[in-house]
């Protein structure tokens, strides 16, 4: 957990609220001292379900068992947000942690607390679980003595801009959620890059009945010119809805993700009735305009190729789908190309 910023800290506790299936998440700082430029106290509050009481011991794992799924799973492609260790990451930004949550059991709505101090990780305490006056479920973190390094600076200057390149096109793709800082939606347009061209290809989704699923996260695309993501995002969505539309159980799952700090893996799978054709190596599209075939996966093999990244298509005849994975080496100069 050494590599953990407090911005990227803060941001695991906005990944468990929508794992938790909240819709908005409020991020609000208490200033403590303005004259110093101190914050007092942090809350993060989400409408999600609440942690169920008899789940606890499975919710929050004990910080050294924690470690050890970290060192099992470090290779796999998502190994943060839910159940995970971003719940102990506060100690990167606060000393004390306490969790007011509200969750449903039995046609009632329960509630409780539970507290961890940053110098004893490994344990927390909790109160007994009582039915609450509220009606709605939902959870509410809140972090006090504050480290000095959180000022209103370093919201401004580094945790809203790491907050908009994390969650931008997780929040462009899913127009339901929302995060506010400070009673401020987080606005994230600056990152999104000629969304326009995007648009209606996921239009789509709701036209024609299809399952698309998402997960965007620790997902750092900058280094990627704004007209090369969106020719690629643009072709690889399009190419999908394409073949979704074509089979009876559509579904499309996307997700953009960063391993090891640097390397970024793009991948999409779509429903796809039967193996793609391909013709000197470039897969060949079922549209019906003349000289139109091909293109969009040629534009997306000379994106990879500019960011000397890998790409791999493949088509499972089994469960009829059509994935497509893109992995790019951040660190890596791109080449010489407009």
């Amino acid at each position: 957990m050494n590599k953990y910023t407090p911005e990227r800290a803060i941001a695991e506790y906005v990944w468990n609220g929508f794992d938790a299936k909240a819709t908005v998440v409020n991020i609000d700082f208490e200033i403590d001292n303005a004259e110093l430029d101190t914050i007092k106290n942090i809350r993060i509050t989400d409408n999600g379900t609440g942690i169920c009481y008899e789940e606890l011991p499975i919710k929050f794992k004990k910080f050294y068992e924690s470690q050890k799924r970290i060192a099992n799973e470090n290779n796999t492609e998502f190994t943060r947000g839910k159940n995970g260790y971003g719940r102990f990451t506060f100690y990167k930004f606060a000393r004390f942690a306490n969790w007011e949550t509200r969750y449903s059991k039995d046609a009632q709505i329960m509630s409780y607390d539970i507290r961890i101090d940053s110098d004893t990780l490994k344990d927390y305490t909790t109160t007994e679980p009582l039915v609450s006056d509220d009606t709605t479920t939902g959870t509410c973190v809140v972090f006090n003595e504050i480290s000095s390094d959180i000022s209103s600076l370093f919201i401004t200057k580094t945790l809203i801009p790491y907050l908009k390149a994390e969650f931008a096109w997780f929040l462009e793709l899913k127009s339901e959620y929302q995060i506010y800082i400070n009673g401020q939606e987080l606005d994230y347009s600056s990152i999104i890059a000629e969304q326009e061209s995007i648009s209606p290809i996921l239009s789509h989704n709701q036209k024609n009945n299809i399952n698309f699923t998402i997960s965007i996260k620790n997902a750092n695309i900058d280094f990627i010119k704004e007209h090369d993501i969106t020719a690629l995002l643009d072709n690889l969505l399009e190419n999908a809805v394409e073949s979704a539309l074509m089979t009876n159980e559509k579904f499309i799952d996307f997700s953009i993700s960063t391993r090891n700090s640097n390397f970024v893996i793009i991948k999409i799978s779509n429903s796809c009735n039967k193996k793609p054709k391909y013709i000197d190596g470039t897969l060949v599209s079922s549209k019906s305009t003349s000289g139109m075939h091909g293109i969009g996966t040629r534009s997306i093999k000379r994106v990879v190729e500019k960011y000397n990244g890998n790409l791999e298509m493949k088509f499972d005849n089994d469960t009829k789908t059509f994935t497509s994975v893109i992995g790019i080496n951040s660190n890596l100069p791109s080449n010489n190309q407009s």
